[in-house]
């Protein structure tokens, strides 16, 4: 069986956050990811592009807009 999961931030915290916190949050995470390679549970991540490079895309009643 198969998962996908996703960690969101928010931009504004991590914007205000103190450098050494922000490597120690980045450290935890890579530090998670080579547990669960060596698990053999790993399969793929990348991270996205900050919110404000984000597009909506809807369809309604047939209309698409983004």
């Amino acid at each position: 069986m198969k998962f996908m999961f996703t960690i969101y931030h928010d931009e504004n915290v991590l914007d205000a956050m103190p450098e050494k916190e922000m490597q120690a949050l980045v450290d935890s995470a890579i530090e998670y990811a080579e547990e669960i390679r060596r698990s053999g549970h790993y399969i793929g991540s990348d991270a996205l592009q900050r919110a404000g490079t984000a597009r909506t895309i809807r369809v309604r009643a047939g209309k698409v807009s983004t």
